[in-house]
């Protein structure tokens, strides 16, 4: 239970430091959600190459491992596999 909470205020504190960073106005955020073990197996592989191409767009993550509404989260993108149920 202290893990869980301590994991949503350092999140909390990640996404401010996103905000802080690209308040200028010279930088897009792009929200991903993803599952933890394919943003960290695949995805983080991926990103350097991406961030290197697009220097101009910040990344924020955020690990679900459960369905959620993308809009009332307001995530850009979501990467998930499974039944779709």
């Amino acid at each position: 239970m202290f893990l869980s909470d301590v994991r949503k205020v350092l999140t909390q504190i990640e996404m401010s430091a996103h905000a802080i960073m690209t308040y200028s106005g010279n930088s897009e955020v792009l929200k991903i959600a993803t599952l933890p073990s394919f943003g960290s197996r695949w995805l983080a592989k991926k990103l350097p190459a991406f961030l290197s191409s697009n220097p101009n767009i910040s990344l924020e993550f955020h690990d679900r491992v459960k369905d959620f509404n993308l809009e009332q989260e307001d995530i850009d993108v979501a990467f998930f596999y499974g039944h779709g149920s």
